[in-house]
């Protein structure tokens, strides 16, 4: 395809380390909390070392291993009441651990998507539906990122774009 000409449409800051590509009519969406309980995640130093305390306490914890840290539920507690007591476990054993309570909603998932090895992907709506939006890490993470457009002309339809590119990194680095 032929091009007529490059034009930077604006700049994107990101604070996030990722970007999504989605219909604005969605954003509204992606706020949204889901049905699934809150849960807690934690990661830091000694991650590993609480999992397998966790994890020899029984049944109760059900403990997964994600890409940047552990997800954590248990049968009886809420996540609130999770995170004290694991922090006061934390501060017991002087372990170098950090917990965070996350609710589940759109966002959160798609920050899991943007966490998977392809560091990025699909992301769906609250009841599985695709086409909510595309998340991807942000090249080296946080900065200010510019966003150019592809025109070209079509016939019976006029000048279009046609590519919209985002330099994450730079191509001399």
């Amino acid at each position: 395809m032929k091009y007529l000409r490059k034009k930077l449409l604006g700049i994107v800051f990101v604070d996030s380390g990722s970007l999504i590509v989605t219909d604005p009519c969605y954003i509204s969406q992606w706020q949204q909390k889901g049905s699934n309980p809150a849960e807690l995640h934690f990661w830091g130093r000694d991650e590993d070392t609480l999992a397998a305390y966790l994890k020899k306490q029984g049944q109760f914890f059900k403990v997964k291993k994600r890409n940047s840290y552990y997800s954590v539920r248990h049968k009886d507690y809420s996540a609130e009441y999770l995170q004290e007591y694991l922090n006061q476990i934390i501060t017991e054993k002087n372990w170098l651990v950090i917990t965070d309570v996350v609710e589940d909603s759109v966002i959160n998932r798609a920050y899991d998507i943007r966490c998977s090895n392809d560091m990025g992907g699909q992301v769906e709506d609250l009841n599985g539906n695709p086409g909510l939006g595309v998340i991807f890490s942000s090249g080296l993470g946080d900065g200010a990122y510019g966003v150019w457009a592809y025109y070209t002309k079509l016939p019976d339809w006029g000048e279009r774009i046609a590519k919209v590119e985002i330099q994450l990194i730079d191509e001399d680095n």
